[in-house]
């Protein structure tokens, strides 16, 4: 949704195909497809429609993050961070744009090293009921753990950031409004947001997944995270 204000860049199918990234396929003019064929069409914002080739969409761009914020422990943070600022500035220039939108799971364990290469930048925190994002898996429990953890790790580091919070259940109750609270966070102009082309309101499936799973998987789901749950309201 968010990267349809025009004054954003983010990574798309075309980004970094310029062999700056490792086993990542190369294609000629790339730049000029990112850029011109978003002028002309607007990608679909929900995730199982309007898949194209063609239309450049925003992905969270896993191949990429392997390569810009590598899980290797003997790359020192300062490489990575001006490794950051390289391939950042890089698709903004591509892009004609001063601003870039960025959405990664793994961004969490990077926070200080985000910070370290953007000072600016503003971080955007949806959380979400970590009971139904376990539950919704096959391996429930290593997903309670990751959620916990990742959880933990950015109430650790979220002072000194320019934060903003919310819920993802709150923002189902309210779209366009928490739409327009975010770009005001971010300092974009909201009258140059398509709003009207979203819902006012989404269905959350929390609720399918908690009355499905056995009150066992709850419990233990519940074990692991119970401190995070109430932090955030959710028992």
């Amino acid at each position: 949704m968010l990267a349809l204000h025009p004054d954003f860049a983010w990574f798309s199918q075309y980004s970094c195909r310029g062999g700056e990234i490792p086993g990542r396929l190369k294609l000629p003019f790339y730049k000029y497809f990112n850029r011109i064929l978003r002028l002309f069409f607007k990608h679909n914002w929900l995730k199982k429609e309007g898949r194209t080739k063609i239309i450049p969409r925003p992905g969270e761009a896993g191949q990429i993050w392997d390569y810009v914020l590598p899980r290797e422990e003997d790359v020192s943070p300062d490489e990575t961070a001006d490794h950051l600022k390289r391939i950042l500035n890089s698709e903004c220039a591509n892009w004609h744009k001063d601003r870039i939108l960025l959405k990664s799971i793994r961004f969490h364990s990077y926070l200080p090293i985000l910070r370290k290469a953007f000072p600016q930048a503003k971080f955007i925190h949806i959380v979400r009921d970590g009971r139904a994002m376990s539950l919704s898996r096959i391996k429930y429990l290593r997903k309670a753990e990751e959620w916990k953890t990742a959880v933990e790790e950015i109430n650790r580091e979220r002072e000194g950031l320019d934060f903003f919070e919310l819920r993802y259940e709150d923002f189902c109750e309210d779209v366009r409004g928490h739409l327009k609270k975010i770009l005001d966070f971010a300092g974009l102009d909201a009258a140059r947001f398509p709003a009207n082309r979203f819902p006012e309101t989404l269905t959350s499936k929390n609720s399918q997944w908690l009355r499905e799973a056995n009150a066992d998987k709850i419990r233990q789901v519940e074990d692991i995270q119970r401190e995070m749950l109430k932090k955030y309201g959710y028992i």
